[in-house]
């Protein structure tokens, strides 16, 4: 199997920056929420011989559109969708937008040979990299498949981990090596962080991170801060249900909604 280069290896700002700190950061860029059945829907010819020319995938359009038309990559999501980091860096290009769509059909339309392919590309990363090498499953997307989870897992020696806006992630983890921080999205995610009993952090966004006066509020008074863009190597932070802060970027810098910090209300603020 020749690889397809799904994977991002350390070709973006924020994981880049693990390198530091000796790691390389595999990432899967997928389109979030419902954007690839946007994309598709734009030119649908053009998305169908896409599929094909890149990675021999030859469906109807009929099919590929029953695939995407009713998935919803970050099926938790409400108060970031406006805001998503989606359109950070490289995310900015039209391009990138369309590439990451059509990589969401693929998974869509057939997950067991996607899979075959990412755990293919880790492998031959591997080779490369034989230490301190790190994946994360949802660039910008919020699936949880636990079998692509496990079978990186099983290569040995990578550090696997994800921010999710599943709750239910921190009260039923099966996979106890695969390291999870929840993702806040507005102050009722915050509270329903805070109600879970386990020590598994949290990431948030202001607008100007971690240093934002807005984290002097009482809501956060009894919570650690994390500097999160210091890098993106979630499974090294300490796991002592502390606040990994976040800077707004890319369309967030202009989000009046919940999903920035700075937006919540006073009450909202408050103990």
């Amino acid at each position: 199997m020749k690889s397809l280069n799904l994977l991002n290896l350390d070709k973006n700002a924020k994981t880049i920056k693990g390198q530091k700190y000796g790691y390389k950061t595999a990432v899967i860029y997928l389109s979030p929420y419902t954007l690839s059945y946007i994309i598709f829907k734009q030119d649908k010819k053009a998305f169908q011989q896409a599929l094909k020319t890149r990675y021999n995938l030859d469906y109807s359009i009929n099919k590929i559109e029953l695939a995407l038309k009713n998935l919803n990559s970050c099926p938790f999501a409400r108060n970031c969708i406006r805001g998503c980091l989606n359109t950070s860096g490289n995310g900015r290009y039209d391009h990138v937008q369309f590439w990451r769509a059509v990589k969401t059909a693929f998974y869509a339309l057939n997950r067991k040979l996607f899979n075959d392919a990412i755990i293919h590309e880790l492998k031959l990363i591997k080779k490369r990299i034989p230490e301190n090498l790190a994946f994360r499953f949802n660039g910008t997307s919020d699936f949880w498949d636990a079998e692509i989870v496990q079978q990186a897992l099983d290569l040995g020696d990578i550090s696997v981990y994800d921010y999710t806006k599943d709750i239910s992630k921190f009260t039923g983890n099966a996979i106890s090596q695969y390291s999870l921080t929840y993702s806040i999205q507005d102050h009722k995610s915050f509270k329903a962080w805070q109600s879970v009993k386990n020590e598994s952090n949290c990431a948030l966004v202001t607008l100007k991170g971690v240093d934002d006066p807005i984290l002097k509020s009482p809501i956060f008074s009894d919570y650690a801060l994390i500097a999160g863009d210091n890098s993106d190597l979630r499974f090294l932070d300490p796991q002592i249900k502390a606040i990994v802060v976040l800077k707004a970027k890319g369309k967030a810098r202009k989000d009046a909604g919940k999903f920035i910090v700075n937006n919540w209300n006073a009450q909202e603020l408050s103990k």
